[in-house]
């Protein structure tokens, strides 16, 4: 199974609009994918959320730095890199767990990342976040 979910990171990481379809080799058709905006149950609707990526952000890299390997959930760490005419450009780091069924086919992938590091992009809301972030944080000196 570790060799299906190495299989599985490389496709996320050399994926492109034009090769959505690669995701059908390596996932369940009923992969319950989640992040901070999206949760779908379907593999057709998460290469809509792949596809929606693509139409709006540019030079998209995933790279991956670490595999923790497990019998019943692996977890990945991460970090994204892209940008937008919004947000110029951004990168956020963050982890993903990840489940394979019997056949190696990912059923399961939810990403955890700070939602907040991207929204500080973005014109006058993250002027806000930044806000919010700075009184919310302890101010060690």
């Amino acid at each position: 199974m570790k060799s299906k979910l190495e299989t599985y990171i490389n496709v996320l990481c050399t994926l492109q609009a034009d090769a959505l379809d690669n995701l059908d080799a390596v996932t369940a058709g009923n992969i319950v994918f989640t992040d901070p905006f999206n949760e779908t149950e379907n593999r057709d609707q998460l290469k809509l959320i792949f596809s929606h990526m693509y139409q709006t952000l540019n030079n998209v890299k995933f790279e991956v730095f670490q595999v923790i390997y497990n019998d019943n959930a692996s977890f990945i760490t991460w970090r994204f890199t892209a940008n937008s005419k919004i947000t110029g450009s951004f990168a956020f780091e963050g982890c993903s767990e990840i489940k394979l069924n019997d056949e190696g086919l990912v059923v399961f992938h939810r990403d955890y990342w700070d939602a907040s590091e991207l929204m500080a992009t973005v014109p006058l809301v993250g002027k806000l976040i930044r806000s919010l972030r700075k009184k919310m944080s302890t101010n060690i000196h």
